[in-house]
């Protein structure tokens, strides 16, 4: 009987450790057990530059399976290293996906300079040799999307693809999307660099006449748009120093009553690396969160 109970006890932990084993792993025998961080690069034709980007699998990554894609944009100063090194988005990702709070997702870090993500000329260069200009709007929102849905196992439309981004990457997250409703269903402007009247230095990146620096302008587009095409989500802390324009921002969309729309408004948080890690699972529930 005594060695009976111990093959049962010995079965029971085998298959218990084999459960544990492929909790993160879907079907197929490519899977992989872990996530993983992939830098590479790709040629953009709108820039005619290679441009770094890194890219989040994630645990059970699989070339049967296609998966939705979030696209994050960095803060002024900081490059694609920015939301994984700092903001520790793949560790927040591994841990919710592992509890089952979110979807396996593919996650999208790409370099795209000092350039508020706006086509600002037609040939790349440098205004007072420091911010970038080019056809960034046309980077990320073609040649970015197609070398990642040729490259990788995704969703190909726009129910499956998402895009946020922090500070000027706010900024050029949403309007990505404000100006791209047939490319994106999720937006995130996570303490966003928003100007109801265009900051001076953007002014000529952002066009020549006003109407054009009206079309590059989230917070005109939302006042004169009703984005109601869009899960959108809006956060700021009240420590932040660009509060002022989230909270303007907050208002014109409150005008709207639009229902797919939500506005976070954090005490203490600060403009900072500090925050944004503090509020990443909030963002990760926004994009993937449902796991029905």
């Amino acid at each position: 009987m005594r060695r009976k109970s111990m093959l049962l006890v010995l079965g029971l932990m085998l298959a218990v450790t084999m459960l544990y084993s492929n909790v993160f792993a879907a079907p197929g025998e490519d899977a992989q057990a872990t996530s993983s961080i992939v830098k590479t690069s790709l040629f953009s034709t709108s820039l005619q530059k290679e441009m770094n980007v890194n890219v989040y699998l994630p645990p059970g990554y699989n070339e049967n399976e296609k998966y939705p894609v979030l696209y994050v944009l960095h803060k002024l100063d900081e490059d694609e290293d920015f939301w994984f090194d700092q903001v520790l988005l793949d560790e927040q990702t591994d841990r919710l996906i592992g509890l089952r709070k979110i979807r396996p997702l593919i996650i999208v870090s790409p370099q795209y300079d000092r350039s508020w993500g706006l086509n600002s000329a037609d040939e790349v260069g440098m205004v007072n040799n420091y911010w970038h200009v080019g056809r960034y709007e046309d980077y990320i929102t073609k040649d970015l999307i197609e070398f990642i849905d040729s490259t990788y196992s995704t969703q190909k439309s726009r129910s499956g693809r998402y895009i946020g981004g922090t500070s000027m990457g706010g900024y050029s997250a949403l309007l990505a999307a404000f100006k791209h409703h047939n490319l994106y269903s999720k937006v995130g402007g996570h303490a966003p660099a928003l100007f109801e009247y265009m900051w001076e230095p953007l002014k000529q990146m952002a066009g020549g006449t006003d109407e054009e620096r009206q079309q590059n302008n989230p917070t005109w587009l939302a006042m004169h748009e009703k984005q109601n095409m869009l899960d959108i989500y809006v956060d700021i802390g009240d420590a932040d120093w660009l509060k002022d324009g989230a909270l303007r921002f907050n208002e014109i969309m409150q005008d709207q009553n639009l229902k797919n729309y939500q506005f976070h408004y954090i005490p203490g948080g600060a403009h900072d690396a500090a925050y944004w890690s503090s509020q990443a699972e909030n963002y990760l529930l926004f994009y993937a969160g449902d796991t029905k």
